[in-house]
């Protein structure tokens, strides 16, 4: 083969790529809700991929990006108040679906916005009306948008019963490394940062209700003193859900001498985790993410994780 031909078969197969990608991106499916729905589902139903880097596996989950674009070309500029008059309770409740799992997976100012605004269009004679608030206001708390629930709740003519608790931040030049924030009390959350750019460290994303996340807390709790006592930190992160949330963490780190979990408030703030199912472990070395467990069944999974602190921390760990 000849060189321009090589360079012709070189550019053809980028084409094919570049074609296929489109073609993946375009979401040209999406003219009815009910074509939008099919799609949530398609996209809900995808399982979290694996990227193999040496003689590691991690666990990714693209499901994210996929729902915040479907929402930008299928959903934000598409659907209006005028056009959600012209439905029928089908259709509304199929669109409330669609909402609701945008902003349990990818939840955004913009779409948390819409979701606002639409359950405040629906008439309170509609049989769900009470499911869509209680489902809007369980969103808005789990994506940190108090004012907004604040609002909704003046909008609708309710009494605020919210206890929203005050963020102290941090100034400008404390503000390195990632960001979370501790549980002091229900009531208050203070902004700290930690720079995992030189050390070894343990960040276990877990949940206080989950089986799983209970079952690792009881096994860490057993070796704490052992664990704690090696040359690496851990680090304990949580999402939020709802508003007793807040109270539920706070008493757990309170009951849990040796765990204190932290609030992540925005995902974008931990680049490396690429994926939160809980519990899922995360082993960096020197800021360099080298390992994941992800999981913890009814057996454990103890030797994975002393095998990979004994490899990747250099530090002797037994059984």
């Amino acid at each position: 083969m000849t060189l321009c031909e090589q360079i012709y078969m070189l550019l053809f197969r980028c084409i094919i790529v570049l074609c296929l990608t489109a073609s993946e991106s375009t979401f040209a499916s999406c003219e009815t809700i009910n074509d939008t729905w099919q799609r949530i589902l398609e996209i809900e139903s995808t399982l979290a991929s694996e990227e193999s880097v040496g003689d590691e596996t991690f666990v990714l989950d693209n499901r994210l990006n996929k729902f915040q674009e479907l929402f930008s070309m299928c959903i934000e500029n598409v659907y209006s108040p005028t056009v959600m008059l012209t439905w029928s309770d089908e259709e509304i409740h199929t669109f409330f679906m669609v909402l609701n799992h945008i902003n349990f997976y990818a939840p955004t100012d913009a779409s948390l916005l819409l979701f606002s605004k639409f359950v405040s269009e629906i008439s309170e004679d509609n049989s769900n009306h009470k499911n869509y608030r209680k489902q809007l206001e369980q969103k808005l708390w789990k994506g940190w948008q108090f004012d907004e629930l604040q609002n909704y709740k003046l909008i609708s003519g309710e009494s605020s019963t919210y206890i929203i608790p005050e963020i102290k931040s941090k100034k400008k030049n404390q503000q390195k490394g990632h960001k979370y924030l501790r549980v002091t009390n229900p009531k208050l959350l203070y902004e700290d940062y930690i720079d995992l750019s030189s050390g070894n460290f343990l960040v276990v994303v877990g949940s206080t209700l989950c089986s799983p996340s209970k079952r690792f807390t009881s096994w860490y709790e057993k070796r704490a003193e052992e664990l704690q006592s090696s040359e690496f930190s851990v680090v304990w992160l949580t999402k939020q859900f709802e508003e007793s949330r807040f109270s539920n963490v706070y008493s757990f780190n309170k009951e849990h001498t040796h765990i204190e979990y932290n609030f992540v408030q925005a995902v974008e703030d931990w680049p490396f985790i690429t994926y939160w199912g809980t519990p899922t472990i995360y082993f960096l070395s020197d800021g360099k993410l080298v390992a994941q467990i992800v999981g913890w069944p009814a057996e454990g999974r103890e030797n994975q994780v002393f095998e990979k602190i004994n490899e990747y921390f250099a530090i002797e760990m037994s059984d």
